[in-house]
């Protein structure tokens, strides 16, 4: 009987290319091919359908996340054939998926398209999108040159496409992104292609415009895009993630290519049957084997875990082109016939562009060397194990490679037997072919010196050693030589990061900015800027403006070290580091580099590398940092650090760069707001982290004068209300301000919130006043004063009043009720200048 008997399948050998679906043929054996996971019909599909179906809520783009060959592309052509003709539903094979996408069917107009181009993402958008409506006569025309938001051009281009077509949506289709957006971040683009895909996702709440794309499972975690995370975090909540899973190709195999009449799987029953006894696993499942005949049911399972991002297609191409070679050839009669794991080694080993994966490389090495030992040292009567010891060391590759190299995954002999099926003539039992496979492990140790080849004692696997005399320091000196100068800067800088312990992430991605408070110290409160490392003229338009910049220079750069003389910007600059302490640190960056890249058996010694070389640069960047560093400020004189008076011994590096820039900073804050307050009784220095409890502080002196709160005096002596145990309005120049816009506006007329407040530009909710520049927190803290005075009465957002006899509602307000406040006017009863003096000094009860 040969295999051909036994097998009608239906061959994979293309991949789904979306400039094909123009032709009908081609179309309806999409439909006809596709195969239907359980999970597809009950989660994925409905998922699609629920982000398309007109009339939806919270509808969102659609993105399906797949390796290659898992089969996105024929799910995204699947679906937008369906949403482009109904007339396809009835010719897909799965009555419940039809169920499910008839809803969609026939609903859209779709125009699909893959990324050959590295123009940025709108322009290529623009370009699609146009392209379709003028073939579909709709009458609108993106402008190249237009100021206008995405968002907004979207609309219009979507009011125009309804116009047209009242009762169609319009669903945009792009597959592999991944190595466009891969192209992109390596010119430093990405940032603008991803706020167009954020927008584009943002359509799709709006009303009929769809928009899916297809990528790779790993574009979230690949490191060209580590720069963007934050980013692609804003742009992955725009999105439905659809994650096609690796483990339907079993069910792909036995649907599609595998699949068998009623007699085909008697005949392969007898067949199998003959060996029942030699394989506990075919005794247990013999139905699976059946289905899969010739395929092993581990086959997949060993495939599946190999972390490489192995892909579905490939596999089933594989066994396409296996099933193909052996078609004419007998099934024979001695062995089950089965293509088991380790054939699919090979099919590795001959595929070049593996070699470029690091682990792959490292494993492939060490079995070319072993199975050249295995030729040399299998002579004699051992010559004719020699197939089965190369059958034993593939499948331990297939082994290592579905883990860490340095965890030297393996298996053990019993598995050997099962999985691969391995025979033997003299064969009666089980237990003789374990002994069998057993030896001949035994046998590659020795012939390798257990160098490459070992048994582990505690697990009984044996396993591939990848470990070889790898010289770590030259590889890091060597790399650290072709390192361009802009990269040496970078390892500068993630050097100088560390060592001044920032955590936060960087506050505008693709570049290395950090929000930062800075004391002033003649007001004991802290001002908003940032931290720069690089040249400044590279650093992007940051919002909001705030009140400095503490910039770091290169010192690899040449060309990147001209500064600027702005009254806002504090220059750091170190190119008189010792040269020691610039080979180190490029050294630790060249070892990061590499560890990044490297296998996952050298990782462990790269991490070693990197720890030993931040110690040793770190020992030498304190040796000379405060005598090296220079500090410029606009045109004047450079002053090395240590010329400033620092903080005692003991201090952080960030705490000395810190005294030395609110030194330079001080006359430049109080030429910027000459009338901010100065809270000089405050025990600390006020900061964002303890802002909350001074204002707590401030709000029970309001409502408890006469009692001992140094807190809640500190803030309102600075802000004048405050004086000789009582509460003032006459000596603030804020309280003042405010009484004096009551008075203008007259008895019973308010004066409205955003007369008093406005908001930073371009900021999260920043608000100060108009006229001192005062923070909306202090200002609410005056306005509460004038309110136990009498003078003033407060209506907050939510209709609730302050005032004098009700100032127990202090208590209760929330850090977002001192900016969102309606208006504040003056009392109806009291309302004459001075007259709430009695009630200064006394306790509201």
């Amino acid at each position: 009987m040969k295999y051909r008997d036994i097998l009608q399948f239906d061959p994979i050998t293309d991949v789904i290319q979306l400039d094909k679906l123009d032709r009908n043929d081609y179309r309806e054996d999409i439909i006809k091919t596709f195969v239907y996971p359980d999970y597809f019909v009950e989660t994925i599909i409905p998922e699609i359908v629920r982000n398309l179906k007109f009339g939806e809520r919270n509808q969102k783009g659609i993105q399906i996340i797949g390796n290659y060959g898992t089969g996105k592309s024929h799910l995204m052509s699947l679906v937008s054939l369906i949403a482009e003709n109904r007339a396809y539903l009835e010719k897909v094979t799965n009555d419940n998926a039809k169920d499910v996408m008839a809803p969609i069917a026939g609903k859209y107009k779709v125009h699909r398209f893959e990324m050959q181009t590295d123009q940025g993402l709108w322009k290529i958008v623009c370009f699609q999108i146009q392209r379709y409506l003028d073939e579909l006569g709709v009458n609108y025309k993106f402008d190249p040159d237009s100021l206008k938001m995405y968002s907004e051009q979207l609309d219009e281009m979507m009011s125009a496409f309804e116009e047209k077509f009242p009762d169609k949506g319009l669903l945009i289709i792009i597959d592999e992104l991944l190595a466009y957006f891969k192209g992109r971040a390596s010119v430093g683009q990405l940032d603008q292609d991803l706020q167009v895909l954020q927008a584009l996702g943002q359509q799709c709440a709006k009303g009929r415009f769809a928009f899916m794309f297809g990528v790779q499972e790993m574009i979230y975690q690949a490191k060209e895009f580590a720069f963007a995370a934050e980013m692609m975090l804003k742009v992955k909540d725009r999105y439905t993630d659809l994650t096609i899973r690796k483990e339907d190709v079993s069910f792909v195999v036995q649907h599609r290519l595998l699949r068998k009449s009623e007699q085909q799987k008697q005949a392969i029953r007898t067949h199998l049957e003959k060996f029942i006894g030699l394989f506990g696993d075919m005794h247990s499942h013999l139905q699976d084997y059946v289905e899969l005949f010739p395929v092993h049911p581990a086959y997949f399972d060993n495939f599946q875990r190999i972390k490489l991002g192995r892909a579905q297609r490939e596999v089933l191409k594989t066994l396409t082109r296996q099933f193909e070679k052996i078609a004419d050839s007998d099934i024979p009669t001695d062995n089950p016939g089965l293509i088991t794991y380790d054939q699919y080694w090979e099919q590795m080993m001959a595929d070049t562009g593996l070699m470029a994966v690091p682990d792959f490389k490292t494993v492939s090495d060490t079995v070319r060397t072993i199975q050249g030992k295995i030729d040399s040292n299998f002579t004699g009567p051992r010559k004719s194990q020699i197939p089965t010891a190369k059958r034993i060391v593939n499948a331990c590759a297939i082994k290592l490679l579905q883990g860490d190299l340095n965890k030297e995954n393996g298996t053990r002999a019993e598995s050997l037997v099962e999985d691969l099926c391995i025979t033997d003539e003299l064969a009666d039992s089980k237990e003789f072919l374990v002994d069998s496979v057993d030896a001949t492990a035994k046998l590659v140790i020795r012939a390798t010196s257990g160098q490459y080849f070992d048994f582990n004692e505690e697990n009984g696997e044996y396993h591939l050693r990848t470990e070889g005399g790898v010289n770590f320091d030259q590889l890091i000196a060597q790399f650290a030589e072709t390192m361009p100068v802009s990269r040496k800067d970078e390892s500068f800088f993630n050097f100088i990061i560390e060592a001044l312990g920032i955590n936060a992430k960087s506050y505008v991605s693709g570049f290395q900015i950090y929000t930062h408070e800075l004391e002033w110290r003649s007001h004991k409160i802290t001002r908003d800027g940032y931290i720069f490392f690089g040249n400044p003229n590279e650093k992007s338009t940051t919002h909001p403006k705030q009140h400095f910049y503490m910039i770091f220079m290169p010192i690899f750069q040449e060309d990147k070290k001209k500064r600027n003389m702005d009254q806002d910007e504090v220059y750091f600059v170190m190119d008189n580091l010792s040269e020691d302490f610039k080979k180190l640190v490029v050294l630790h960056g060249a070892a990061f580099s590499l560890f990044t890249s490297a296998d996952t058996a050298q990782k462990v010694h790269y991490k070693a590398k990197c720890d030993d070389l931040f110690v040793k640069a770190r020992r030498a960047f304190d040796a000379c940092y405060l005598n090296s560093t220079q500090v410029f400020y606009k045109d004047g004189e450079a002053r090395t650090l240590n010329s400033f008076q620092l903080p005692p011994s003991g201090s952080t590096k960030m705490e000395i760069f810190d005294s030395v820039a609110s030194a330079i900073f001080e006359d430049q804050f109080s030429t910027e707001l000459p009338k901010y307050p100065a809270f000089t009784y405050a025990n600390q220095t006020i900061t964002h982290d303890n802002l909350d409890r001074y204002i707590k502080g401030t709000i029970a002196k309001i409502l408890r004068p006469t009692e001992g709160n140094k807190d809640g005096e500190a803030i309102l002596s600075g802000l004048g209300c405050y004086k000789a145990g009582e509460l003032v309005s006459e000596d603030s120049i804020y309280a003042q301000s405010i009484l004096k816009m009551m008075n203008d506006r007259g008895q019973n007329m308010v004066v409205n919130k955003d007369e008093i407040l406005e908001k930073l530009y371009r900021s999260d909710n920043v608000w100060y006043t108009k006229e001192h520049h005062l923070d909306a927190p202090f200002e609410f803290m005056v306005l509460a004063s004038l309110a136990a005075l009498g003078e003033c009465e407060i209506t907050l957002n939510s209709g609730e009043v302050i005032n004098a006899s009700s100032l127990e509602k202090l208590r209760n307000l929330q850090a977002d009720d001192y900016f969102t406040f309606a208006n504040i006017k003056r009392p109806k009863e009291v309302n004459i200048p001075g007259s709430p003096a009695k009630f200064r000094g006394q306790a509201i009860n």
